[in-house]
């Protein structure tokens, strides 16, 4: 294939995905879809006709208007494609199917036991995602593959977990390619904290926004960033590990070879332990801190300015106006909300351009499995 060939191929694969990207999110008419593309109408005709050819793309009847022509709305047919999504954490693994507007078919749960061999976890694991798509055989043939989703840091390019905390059993575990040997399909992966900040950008509470962080924060302190609407790597396909920010220079050392790191006290387990173990979780800190019990209030004033220190250096490296906080600091968030309110505005670069939004991640039921399946839908619409 001539050079020139291969160009235009890649500009119609190019606008294609440009446009199932914008309708996985919203059904939209072929006028929207040119004014958002940037392509003329007469474009947008022939890639949709050819789609709703394929039976990729639905038409709507037309909506109503008091003048002019009435739109017709197109949007992707939700029996065309499907994934698995795989999402791993310390204490279990959860699986599902899930179609391309982020519904559940289908889900389990595989309980993981401290120190079970990471070979009989991939095999339950495994044996699960066969089951669901045996109970849904067509569903099975538009399964563009399988996402998986594991606590960071994690080399997307090697498809390998690297080092995360209180998780050494997984270490230098190759999953995608463990996958492979017990699944035919595709196998796709990414960290916990750049799959939810990618759920929240195309299901969740940031589809309007284009650059915001993602902090999810439980047993260690990951973290997604977006930046104009795409997810920000680096080398070998890492993302920004900002629990691993200095925020003491003769502070504890930590695993990663750095020294004061935020994870190493900000983490919620490091954090409990070092006032004492005096409560056993941090709902149950919250819980107390709501009824004004003094040490708890003393420990969420300590976390807030632990995150915010965190927050500071990632908002004035990237400018971004929006942080999104996950995992099990999000028990009662609104007291969590309100301390970081009162400790960031005064430390930003931004401060003087606008207000830094402190905001709760969504969590609507299976928001850990859809965005482990979204890793896959997202490999597919927005290469």
């Amino acid at each position: 294939m001539n050079k020139t060939a291969r160009n235009a191929e890649y500009i119609k694969q190019y606008n294609r995905k440009k446009i199932l990207s914008l309708l996985s999110r919203e059904s939209l008419s072929r006028a929207e879809l040119a004014r958002r593309t940037g392509l003329t109408r007469s474009a947008i005709s022939i890639i949709t006709d050819e789609l709703l050819g394929y039976q990729i793309l639905m038409e709507h009847e037309a909506v109503a208007q008091k003048r002019g022509r009435s739109p017709a709305p197109l949007s992707l047919n939700p029996d065309r494609f499907c994934s698995a999504g795989i999402y791993l954490n310390r204490q279990s693994c959860r699986i599902g199917l899930v179609d391309i507007y982020g519904k559940c078919l289908e889900t389990r749960t595989v309980p993981i036991y401290p120190d079970e061999p990471v070979r009989e976890v991939l095999n339950e694991a495994a044996g699960q995602v066969r089951g669901i798509l045996r109970n849904h055989p067509a569903a099975e043939k538009e399964l563009l593959g399988i996402g998986v989703s594991v606590p960071g840091p994690v080399s997307v390019q090697s498809g390998r977990i690297v080092n995360p905390p209180n998780f050494s059993q997984w270490h230098q575990v190759a999953i995608c390619e463990e996958l492979k040997k017990r699944l035919r399909y595709p196998i796709y992966m990414s960290d916990n904290a750049d799959a939810l900040a990618i759920y929240n950008m195309r299901y969740g509470r940031m589809i309007k926004n284009s650059d915001f962080m993602l902090l999810l924060v439980d047993s260690g302190i990951g973290s997604g960033i977006i930046s104009n609407g795409k997810l920000h790597r680096g080398v070998f396909g890492m993302s920004p590990e900002i629990g691993h920010i200095t925020i003491r220079h003769t502070g504890k050392p930590c695993s990663c070879g750095n020294i004061g790191c935020l994870e190493m006290y900000a983490a919620i387990p490091n954090l409990l332990a070092d006032f004492g173990g005096a409560y056993p979780s941090w709902d149950a800190v919250m819980q107390a801190a709501q009824s004004g019990e003094k040490e708890a209030c003393r420990i969420l004033d300590t976390e807030a300015g632990y995150l915010a220190a965190g927050i500071t250096s990632v908002v004035n490296l990237f400018y971004i106006d929006t942080v999104v906080l996950a995992g099990d600091i999000l028990s009662h968030f609104p007291l969590m909300e309100c301390a970081l309110r009162e400790k960031l505005p005064q430390r930003t670069l931004l401060k003087d351009l606008g207000p830094l939004a402190v905001m709760a991640s969504d969590t609507r039921e299976n928001y850990d499995i859809i965005s482990a399946a979204n890793i896959v839908f997202t490999a597919h619409l927005d290469s």
